[in-house]
Parts: structure tokens; C-alpha cells; sequence
């Protein structure tokens, strides 16, 4: 059965690239929100059908209300603050993700946990501004908090080991730096809105991009860190990563670090349902009694980036609908020792271990590959461990 969305804030950045999504996974959307952008969230009424709508400014109210009247199957409209925590609140909805901008988006996340309604939040301020209030109501009414931001999505995805999860020492939350990174104080002195708003790597909204420039945004997203993992803000590190290609990683108590790359490709990779972490392990943990940097090295993980989805798609173009049998998984072991000996041969990776392929615990149908490789640059290498499901 298709999810069923509520989208509040769908006109925005967020929003927009929520409904990508949606059309692309084929979800059904109950219900948008937006405050006053009318044209732009006519044009997805006639595309998702909505059952129903929500102008939050009452000048726009009145003006969708007249472009739907007397159209056939017109979604229900609902207006202002008290209309969007009415659509948050609303049974029919398999969850609620909330794009709202600002402190407005505050009643309607807890308006949806009260409701029953798992919360998947874009809306930094309802963690900035009322944290315990969220926690608590989660807490209360059984749902789940499911982060947006890709900083803390990252996160939320590498915590799904729940092993590894037990020992998190360290939360690492990447920048960019924005688009002013490294100026002297001179230097900005004549840097006007419109240089601010020249992010390096990211096309966003107005706020947001402003807040990026300035790195007040890094300091709501560990607010939003603190509330979310339940961390001291002693325990949360703040780096910068020009390319934008690591969102975020955490640091467990044995000094496995673990990625989340641009791409999906690790820490963990999803099929079927099915999560399988990949973990990063660093063989120098310490250089002269700092931490080593070596995952920040983009080098390294777009090197991780090639090798593990090549194997990736070897195995599931060949085998996805192979019988988990003993034949089966030595055919399956053969082809990964392939596709890394190609890797090897191009000196894309360093070495490689033993490749094991067995039956999953959990569903005997399921292969569970597992192998690892070295990358190595200069004094540094990275082993990783990977799993993949077939």
C-alpha cells in the first residue's frame, strides 16, 4: 500500500524536493500547506490531488479559494495557523513532514505527535525553540522523530546499528563554511545580501542561505543535534568540509568513524527495506596525539564512492532473482572477487580481504555479502568492512 504524506511548507526549497521524492516513490499526498505562494501550490493540487490545502496567510487564503471554486474533486481549504494545525492533526496520513519556516512551525509538529502521527521534521526551529516540548511528546505518544536536514539524517541513518549506537562518544556535524569561509575581517567588510546569498555548493531558500553565510545555521543544527541524540553540546564537534560531500558522521568509543557520502553509498545503503551499515574503520586513530582527519579526505570517500556501488550493482544486475542456495552464493562470492580485482588492477583500491557470502539470519531468502578493501593515501589508510544484501 502507497504512504500517504502530509506536506506542510510544500512551496519551499524543502518542500519542492520533498515532492521529487513523492512523485518518484509513486507516495500519495494528503494534504499540503503553504503561506501565501498560490500559483505554486495550485500547480501541485493539479498534480498530487490533495484532499486538502492550507493557506496560512488569509489575503492568499482567498485568492486559491477562488482559483478552486467550482473545480471538480477541489481538495478542502483550510486557513491560518489554526488550519495548518488542524491538517497536522487530521486521521488519513501515514506521516507528517513538516518544511515550515520558523517558529510557526512549531504548533504543528506538536499538533501531529499529539495526533499520533510519526514526524518527519525539516522544521529547525521546533527543536530550537521548544526541544523538550518535541522530546517529550514523542516520548509520550509512541511516535517517531525522523530528521530531515541531511546533517542530521546522516546521523539518524549511521545510529540505526544499534550496536555501534550503544558506544556514540562524539557527534560530528560538517559545514561548509559558506561562502565568506577564510575572509579577513577587512575583507568583509564590503560584502553585500548578495554575496551572502552566493552559497559555494547549494541552491536553498533566502533564510537559510543567509543563516549558511553567517554559520548561524550550524548553530541551530546543534540545538537541533542536542535534542535529537540526546548529547551534551561538549560532545558534538562542528568541522568544516568545503566540497559538501560528507553530511555528517559520528564517532563511536572503539574510534570507528562512519560516513555518510553524498550518494547514499556509506554508511549504509537500503534495498527492500533492508539497512546494512558500512563501516569506516581508520588503522591510525591518533598522529602525535590528535585525531587523525583521514575521513575527511575526499580523496578517500570518493573513492568509496566508486567501489562499493560497482560491486553493488554487479551483484544485484546478475542476481537479484538467483535461488539462495550454496551454488548460488559461491557464484556470488566469485563475482565480488572479480569486481574488486578490477578495482585492484586500476589501483583503485589498496588490497582486499576474504569475501564471505551467507545466508541472512533474519530472512534465509536474503544473501549477506561481506568484504574489505584498503585505500590508502600517503601515511594514511582506510579499511572498511562493507555488507551488502542481495
Amino acid at each position: 500500500m502507497s504512504k500517504k504524506i502530509t506536506l506542510l511548507g510544500s512551496t519551499g526549497s524543502i518542500g519542492t524536493q520533498s515532492l521529487d521524492v513523492i512523485r518518484a516513490q509513486g507516495y500519495e499526498v494528503f494534504g499540503l500547506s503553504a503561506h501565501s505562494h498560490v500559483d505554486k501550490i495550485l500547480e501541485q493540487v493539479e498534480e498530487f490531488h490533495p484532499k486538502y490545502v492550507c493557506m496560512t496567510n488569509p489575503e492568499a487564503a482567498a485568492k486559491l479559494d477562488a482559483a478552486l471554486s467550482g473545480r471538480a474533486n477541489a481538495p478542502k481549504l483550510l486557513v491560518g495557523p489554526e488550519g495548518l494545525k488542524e491538517l497536522a492533526a487530521m486521521d488519513g496520513t501515514d506521516v507528517v513532514l513538516n518544511s515550515v519556516v520558523g517558529i510557526a512551525g512549531l504548533g504543528a509538529s506538536l499538533t501531529a505527535i499529539e495526533s499520533g502521527h510519526d514526524l518527519a521534521l525539516a522544521n529547525k526551529e521546533s527543536l530550537v525553540t521548544g526541544g523538550h516540548l518535541v522530546t517529550q511528546a514523542v516520548a509520550k505518544h509512541g511516535v517517531k522523530l525522523l530528521p530531515v536536514d541531511s546533517e542530521h539524517s546522516a546521523i539518524f541513518q549511521c545510529l540505526q546499528d544499534k550496536e555501534s549506537a550503544k558506544s556514540l562518544t562524539k557527534i560530528l556535524l560538517t559545514a561548509s563554511g559558506g561562502p565568506f569561509f577564510g575572509m579577513k575581517t577587512e575583507e568583509l567588510r564590503g560584502k553585500t545580501k548578495a554575496d551572502a546569498l552566493k552559497h559555494p555548493n547549494w541552491n536553498m531558500g533566502a533564510k537559510i542561505t543567509i543563516d549558511s553565510a553567517t554559520l548561524m545555521n550550524k548553530g541551530l543544527e546543534l540545538i537541533e543535534a542536542v535534542w535529537l541524540f540526546g548529547l551534551p553540546p561538549e560532545k558534538i564537534q562542528i568541522v568544516v568540509q568545503r566540497q559538501s560531500i560528507v553530511h555528517s558522521a559520528v564517532q563511536y568509543s572503539d574510534n570507528d568513524i562512519d560516513l555518510l557520502a553524498r550518494g547514499g553509498v556509506t554508511p549504509l545503503e537500503s534495498a527492500g527495506g533492508v539497512i546494512s551499515p558500512v563501516r569506516g574503520i581508520t588503522t591510525r586513530t591518533t598522529t602525535g596525539g590528535a585525531a587523525d582527519a583521514t575521513w575527511r579526505e575526499l580523496t578517500t570517500v570518493l573513492t568509496v564512492d566508486d567501489v562499493i556501488p560497482a560491486v553493488r550493482a554487479a551483484l544485484r544486475s546478475k542476481f537479484a532473482r538467483a535461488k539462495n542456495t550454496a551454488q548460488g552464493r559461491s557464484a556470488i562470492r566469485s563475482q565480488v572477487i572479480v569486481e574488486l580485482e578490477k578495482k585492484l588492477a586500476a589501483q583503485i583500491i589498496e588490497s582486499y580481504g576474504d569475501v564471505t557470502v551467507s545466508a541472512s539470519a533474519e530472512d534465509p531468502t536474503v544473501c549477506v555479502v561481506e568484504f574489505g578493501f584498503a585505500v590508502a593515501h600517503g601515511l594514511n589508510q582506510i579499511y572498511l568492512t562493507v555488507h551488502i544484501t542481495v
